[in-house]
């Protein structure tokens, strides 16, 4: 299974010779998630997988003064703000196994 949507993935579809033969419609969640006790105020930054940044792009231009910056990947963006320890960065676009093994906290609202 591939995302269709995407110049990137036509792009592939061509380079591998893919045929589409059916589409899914996925339901994707992300959290805003950053060190515990940080709140949406404090952020200054996010980091995450650039379709990670894309799918939140709404929600992500509505915190004024939050800087976007592309990642390899969200688990590696996630993991690099709980070793950090900046306070002022979030990782949008991972879920509960970052919650879990990383110990970062869904932000709140200030």
């Amino acid at each position: 299974m591939r995302p269709a949507r995407g110049a990137l993935t036509r792009a592939d579809a061509r380079r591998y010779q893919l045929h589409i033969v059916g589409e899914v419609t996925v339901a994707v969640r992300h959290c805003l998630l950053a060190l515990p006790g940080v709140a949406k105020a404090d952020l200054r930054r996010v980091a995450s997988h650039y379709q990670a940044l894309a799918q939140c792009d709404g929600y992500l231009r509505a915190l004024p003064g939050v800087a976007r910056t592309a990642a390899a990947d969200t688990a590696g963006a996630a993991r690099a703000i709980a070793e950090s320890g900046d306070r002022r960065a979030g990782q949008p676009g991972c879920g509960a196994p970052c919650l879990c093994t990383l110990r970062l906290c869904r932000v709140r609202r200030a």
